[in-house]
C-alpha cells in the first residue's frame, strides 16, 4: 500500500512535468512533426506519454464526450509514436463492453446506441485490436428480439428506422451481423 502511494504520487508528479513541458513547447513540437522532421527522443517521449495517459484518462470515463475523444484521435493520429496499445486495448474494450452493457438495460435508448456507435467508430481510427466479444454477444442478444421490432415499425416510425440505421452500423463496427 505504501509503495503504491509513493508510486502514484511519483506517477503524478511525472505527468505534471511531461503535460508543462508539453504545452509550453507544443507549437514547436507541433512543427518540428508538421515539417517531417524527427522529433528529439526526449520530445517524442513526453507527446507519447501526455497523449497516451489523456487517452487513457477520457476512456475511463463513464460518458466519454465524444467531441473530446474525437479530438484527441485526431491528435494521437498526427504522431508517429507508438500508442500504449495494450492498455487502450484493454479499456477500449472494456468501455464498449460497458456501454452495451447498459444498452442491453434500457435498448430504446437511441441516444445511448448512438453515442456507443460513435465511440467505437472513433476507436476503430487507433487502429487497436478491442476484446468486445460482450458486446458482440449483447448485441446479438439484442437483435434476436429488439432489431426485428424496430426494422418492422422503420417504415413507419423515425425515430425506429434511426434505430436501426444506428444498430445495424454498430453491427458493422462489431462485426455481428443480425438476420
Amino acid at each position: 500500500t505504501i509503495l503504491d502511494r509513493i508510486f502514484e504520487y511519483t506517477m503524478m508528479e511525472v505527468e505534471t512535468s511531461f503535460r508543462r513541458i508539453y504545452e509550453d513547447h507544443f507549437s514547436l513540437i507541433r512543427m518540428i512533426n508538421e515539417n517531417q522532421l524527427p522529433l528529439p527522443k526526449a520530445l517524442a517521449g513526453v507527446v507519447e506519454f501526455v497523449l497516451n495517459r489523456d487517452m487513457t484518462r477520457l476512456l475511463e470515463m463513464e460518458d466519454i464526450p465524444v467531441d473530446r475523444l474525437n479530438h484527441l484521435v485526431e491528435e494521437i493520429n498526427r504522431w508517429p509514436f507508438k500508442r500504449d496499445k495494450e492498455n487502450l486495448d484493454f479499456i477500449g474494450g472494456h468501455r464498449i463492453n460497458d456501454l452495451m452493457r447498459r444498452f442491453a438495460k434500457n435498448p430504446e435508448d437511441l441516444g445511448l446506441l448512438e453515442h456507443t456507435a460513435e465511440v467505437l467508430g472513433l476507436l476503430q481510427g487507433l487502429k487497436l485490436e478491442l476484446d468486445f466479444w460482450k458486446a458482440q454477444n449483447i448485441y446479438y442478444a439484442i437483435g434476436q428480439t429488439k432489431y426485428r421490432e424496430k426494422r418492422a415499425l422503420a417504415d413507419k416510425d423515425d425515430v425506429a428506422g434511426r434505430w436501426v440505421r444506428a444498430f445495424e452500423k454498430l453491427g458493422e463496427m462489431l462485426r455481428v451481423k443480425v438476420v
